[in-house]
Formats: C-alpha cells, sequence, structure tokens
C-alpha cells in the first residue's frame, strides 16, 4: 500500500545540498551522534549510545527530559533508564554521579578536549501517552522520553543512527539521508521529531504545495483513497486560515504518523509531523471517522499555533522543569476552535453536524461546576498539576475545581471570531489574528 514520494531532480538535488550543508556545519563544530540498538526489542529494551564530540572542562553535565512537548505534565521517563556508564574517547571509564532526579555529571580530570560517550537502556512499554514503546512487531521513540543531553551542547547538530533489524524501516520529520540515519540541526529539533521503526505503510501524496506522508502503523482496513481525499482536504482548509500571511507555508513536507490499536486515542503535535492514535473502528464507523478528521485537523493546526508562534513564557522550553503559561487557552483552546470548523470547512462534515457538535461541547462545559470559579489563564498555569491528570482523585474531581482550556477555549475562539466579523464588517476575522500571530511573532 506504499505509494512513493515523488523523486523529481530538483528534489533530489534539494536533499542532497540540505544534507551536505548539514555535514559542512557539522564539521565545522561539535556535534553530538546517537545509535539506538534495537536488538532487545522482544523484552521491550532500547540500547542507547550517546557520543558528545569535542568535549572541553573538567565536567559534563547531562539531562533527560522529565516531559514532553505537547503534554503538559511531568512523567519523569528517568524510571525507565537503566545500566548507565560513561567512557572517554578511548574506552577508559569516566566516573560520574546522579546530582539530581533526572541530571549525572561526568568528571573528567584531565579536561583535555575529547568525546564523552553516555550509554544506557531504556524500557519502552508506554505506547498510550506517546513516549516510547517497542516489542516485536515496531518500535516508537519520542526523544524527549528516550535521548539525553548535555549542557552546552544542546545547539549543535544532531545525528541519529538506528540499526534496522531486517525488512523494518524508519520515519521521521528530521532529514532523513539513508534508511536509518537522520541528522537535525539541534537537540530542541530532535526532540520535536518522533521517530517510529517497523514494518508500516506509507502513502504519499501532495496537498496544497506540500507533500504529505501518512504513516500507518498497527491494525488498518481502511479506504486508502478517502483518506488521502479527506486529509488533503484538511491540509487545503488549514492553509487557507494563513492565505493573507506573508511567510508563506511552514514547512514543504509533513508527516502524520499513525498508530492504530484498540483502545488508542488522542495526538501530539510536533515541528513537520504529528504522532495520531485511533482505534482501528474509527476506519469504517462514521460517526468515530468524524472525530478522528477533528483530532488530525487540530495537530495539524498546531504547525502554526504553537510550534511557529506561542506563548512567550514558553518560547524556549526547560525540559527539566514546570514551564509555567497562563495562555495555553490560546495555544490549545484556538486550535481546539479550528478543529470543528476545519473539517466545515473542508466540506467533510455538515453545518448540521457541527451545530450538533457546538451544543454538546456548551453543555460539556456549563455541566462542570469548574466554570462557576475558574478562569481560562488560570485553569492554563495549572494545566501541570490539575490539567493531564487522569486515574487518581484529582482527575475524578478535576470538573468540581477548574475548566476545560480545550472546550472553554474554543468557545471563545469561536465569540472572538464572530465579534471580529461583526466589528470589522466581514473584513476580518480569527483568521487574520491567527495570520498576524504567524508573521509577526515567528519563534527562534
Amino acid at each position: 500500500m506504499t505509494i512513493e514520494k515523488p523523486t523529481g531532480l530538483a528534489s533530489c538535488i534539494a536533499l542532497l545540498v540540505s544534507t551536505a550543508l548539514m555535514f559542512l556545519s557539522i564539521s565545522a563544530s561539535g556535534y553530538t551522534e546517537y545509535r539506538v540498538d534495537l536488538s532487545e526489542r522482544d523484552v521491550q529494551q532500547v540500547n542507547i549510545e550517546v557520543r558528545f564530540n569535542g568535549v572541553t572542562g573538567k565536567t559534563l553535565d547531562f539531562h533527560l527530559p522529565t516531559w514532553r512537548s505537547g503534554q503538559y505534565l511531568v512523567i519523569d521517563p528517568v524510571g525507565t533508564m537503566s545500566g548507565i556508564e560513561v567512557i572517554d574517547g578511548n574506552g577508559s571509564a569516566l566516573d560520574f554521579r546522579q546530582t539530581a532526579k533526572s541530571s549525572w555529571r561526568v568528571e573528567r580530570p584531565t579536561g583535555v578536549a575529547d568525546d564523552v560517550v553516555v550509554r544506557y537502556r531504556i524500557y519502552a512499554d508506554s505506547l498510550n501517552d506517546r513516549t516510547r514503546h517497542v516489542d516485536s512487531e515496531h518500535a516508537f521513540l519520542n526523544p524527549a522520553a528516550v535521548f539525553i543531553y548535555a549542557d552546552g551542547h544542546r545547539e549543535e547538530p544532531i545525528e541519529v543512527d538506528i540499526e534496522l533489524p531486517e525488512g523494518w524501516q524508519a520515519a521521521s520529520g528530521m532529514e532523513q539521508p539513508n534508511r536509518g540515519f537522520f541528522i537535525a540541526p539541534h537537540y530542541d529539533r530532535l526532540v520535536d521529531s518522533p521517530i517510529e521503526v517497523g514494518t508500516f505503510d506509507m502513502v504519499t501524496f501532495e496537498a496544497a504545495g506540500m507533500t504529505i506522508d501518512y504513516l500507518i502503523e498497527g491494525t488498518w482496513d481502511g479506504n486508502e483513497e478517502r483518506l488521502v481525499q479527506d486529509i488533503g482536504a484538511l491540509v487545503e482548509a488549514t492553509t487557507k486560515v494563513f492565505a493573507t500571511a506573508r511567510r508563506g507555508l511552514p514547512t514543504d513536507r509533513y508527516l502524520f504518523l499513525l498508530n492504530s490499536k484498540s483502545g488508542l486515542g488522542g495526538g501530539t503535535e510536533y515541528y513537520n509531523s504529528t504522532v495520531v492514535h485511533t482505534d482501528p473502528r474509527a476506519f469504517w464507523d462514521e460517526e468515530r471517522w468524524k472525530r478522528f478528521l477533528g483530532l488530525m485537523a487540530h495537530e495539524f493546526f498546531h504547525t502554526w499555533n504553537v510550534k511557529r508562534f506561542r506563548p512567550a513564557a514558553i518560547d524556549t522550553y526547560d525540559y527539566l522543569d514546570i514551564n509555567y503559561t497562563e495562555m495555553l487557552w490560546v495555544a490549545e483552546g484556538l486550535t481546539s476552535y479550528y478543529d470543528e470548523i476545519l473539517p466545515v470547512r473542508a466540506g467533510l462534515v455538515s453545518i448540521s453536524d457541527y451545530r450538533e457538535q457546538l451544543a454538546n461541547t456548551i453543555d460539556s462545559v456549563l455541566d462542570n461546576p469548574g466554570y462557576r470559579h475558574d478562569t481560562l489563564a488560570r485553569a492554563s498555569f495549572e494545566a501541570w498539576t490539575k490539567g493531564y491528570h487522569r486515574g487518581s482523585d484529582r482527575s475524578a474531581d478535576k470538573p468540581n475545581r477548574t475548566v476545560s482550556f480545550y472546550s472553554q477555549g474554543g468557545l471563545l475562539g469561536l465569540v472572538l471570531d464572530l465579534e471580529i466579523r461583526r466589528a470589522s464588517d466581514g473584513e476580518r476575522s480569527l483568521d487574520s489574528v491567527m495570520s498576524a500571530l504567524y508573521d509577526d511573532f515567528p519563534l527562534g
């Protein structure tokens, strides 16, 4: 079921040039190499080797993030880490000690420039939270839950080399010069680029001037023609929101990484890709399919709202601490407004279905007592402690204490859109605001 990506001369030359420039930057400065060994996948273990090249100074501090982007919740993947050892470029052991929950310090007595190599294992059994999962059928690696980084080396270019089991392939939003080999300009881009490895299917098509790669891992018995048509329509409708922006498209290639298994749901946005989970019933149950379209619209819209502009308080991520902001209702709530309206604009959901969905959203907000005494700003700030916890006493009582910056933020998006259209006699809309944010507040 694989449709190959177009391989014209111009696209091949562009890939070669970008790869060459990346390697030139690597050779001109330090860089970090990650090696991934999946030989113990049957027991859900991943062996990692990280080489920090040209380290100077008598100490090196390295860390594993405590959270992943797209979910404002401390998950502490360090609990799955074991077997840490550190050596120098000649293979001699270096002393190191743990200095904090997710941090270590390497002692380098001479301080002479040399490589530092860190080896460790990760137990990968967490697919439903989209962090890390490895078994005999596939491997999903969210770099924030798998790959360490070192102080002073976060801005250096990255190489990722995966030892592919026979018959397996790999995909990610990163540049991919070879089958199991990826490059990224820095660690932030690495952790914004999840990796799927296995015998997945890939559907590739063009939409709105972008190459869309749709990766399918797991159970799939859907209609490929409808998939291409509906996702293409969503992509077209989304890019039209930013039609007046000066910056043009945020990327020329986008990867949808779908994992389809019973009981799965939800999604997470990344720089030029998304991870979406669904129960296989979404491919033949019409109501589930409509909800799945909303999920994909939500994550794709994040390519602009969050990945190309976002609240200043979380402009640069601190991977070891909570990143507070009062504006998740903008990042997630306004995106939720668009995930309901974009399928309508794309011709995939009727106006009557949208009205029913809107009524359900209003009911869900009014049925929760928390809306009477909490604000969207406060709910955004407290997302880390109240917003994402499930299966605990905190989640059971959440409707009484807080509001959903997704649902209520989406309703505010509707109100803002209608008011802007009214005040401007239809000349402006919330689309105009999104385009201005995209133009005037670029990240980095």
